[in-house]
């Protein structure tokens, strides 16, 4: 028996295996975006004041309050980022809450260990040289798990290879016997 709700689920599967969409989800010359005009006139200093801003709403509990839903709306003709994050996969990590940015605002690479590969490298050209981005942030962290597995040689199935291209820079950190201080850093890094 085919309940209503069946019907409809059956009838999205063929629209979008049939390519119906098509017609919505790319509609002949939108109208311009004020969010394009915007990012256009942006400049990498103003994107890294904006990031700034942001950040001092995020630790001041001041955050814009937003509808995700109107943004989503809003950005779907069309992304604007004003700037690219490439940051740690860590969960307490999100460049979009910790900047206060928006729906598609940012485009963000996440990987553990917060390394550029060619993958990452391929996006962050897409981002910039199709997207218009204005600004590229290497978003860091203490307390890295990542870091940590890379130093302690940990072995656990594809998670050796990423970490693996950790170590080199685990390597070329000089360890003068100073034991991790309580901000994260080695003994003799720089502030």
């Amino acid at each position: 028996m085919n309940s209503p709700s069946r019907i409809i689920a059956l009838s999205l599967c063929a629209a979008v295996a049939t390519g119906a969409f098509t017609a919505v989800t790319h509609a002949a010359d939108p109208a311009p975006s004020p969010l394009a005009a915007a990012q256009k006139a942006t400049t990498p200093q103003q994107a890294l004041d904006r990031l700034v801003a942001g950040n001092t709403r995020f630790t001041t509990g001041a955050t814009t309050k937003r509808d995700f839903g109107a943004e989503v709306r809003n950005s779907a003709p069309g992304q604007y980022p004003i700037a690219s994050f490439v940051a740690c996969l860590d969960s307490r990590t999100s460049p979009d809450y910790i900047f206060d940015l928006g729906v598609g605002q940012a485009f963000v690479a996440r990987v553990a260990g917060n390394f550029v590969n060619e993958d990452i490298l391929g996006s962050l050209e897409f981002a910039h040289k199709a997207a218009g981005a204005k600004l590229i942030v290497v978003f860091g962290h203490s307390a890295c798990g990542a870091v940590k597995g890379a130093c302690d040689d940990v072995k656990l199935g594809n998670l050796t290879a990423a970490l693996a291209k950790i170590r080199p820079a685990v390597a070329a950190v000089k360890d003068d016997g100073s034991p991790l201080r309580e901000d994260g850093r080695f003994g003799n890094q720089r502030e």
